[in-house]
């Protein structure tokens, strides 16, 4: 695409919305009578704009959507690397299945504790008393 193709359809698209000068809009206006690829791109570039406005009033984004982007923008370019970004996730996850965990052993020890009278604190803890001279005589298969 040449330079001057370039600046027509920055005119043409600027047009839109900004008020050219008359040695532009002239340039446009002959530019429009002699080329039909760009009156052609002009009619879609309408349709567009009136397709978008028609559907802009139904549609819109929850308030400070541009404030919310920025600021995410900002955060994500002070992250060094996508190995800080996993981590960070891999974090949040863990903590997650550490509460979990957590709260499990809990109702574990709790049950174990409650289920019988006579019962030590080793046993609600399951840890037993082998000895690890035991568990190396063990057999594999």
């Amino acid at each position: 695409m040449s330079l001057k193709q370039d600046k027509l359809r920055d005119l043409l698209y600027r047009s839109f919305d900004d008020t050219l000068s008359d040695k532009e809009q002239n340039e446009l206006d002959q530019a429009l009578n002699h080329s039909p690829q760009l009156r052609e791109e002009k009619k879609e570039a309408e349709k567009l704009r009136q397709t978008a406005a028609k559907s802009g009033s139904s549609l819109s984004f929850k308030p400070f959507f541009a404030e919310r982007v920025v600021n995410r923008l900002r955060t994500e370019d002070k992250r060094e690397s996508r190995a800080e970004v996993f981590f960070e996730t891999l974090f949040g996850l863990f903590k997650r299945v550490a509460l979990i965990g957590a709260a499990a052993c809990i109702v574990v020890i709790a049950y174990n504790l409650a289920r019988g009278e006579n019962l030590k604190a080793d046993d609600a803890l399951f840890v037993s008393q082998v000895t690890y001279e035991e568990i190396l005589a063990l057999p594999l298969f």
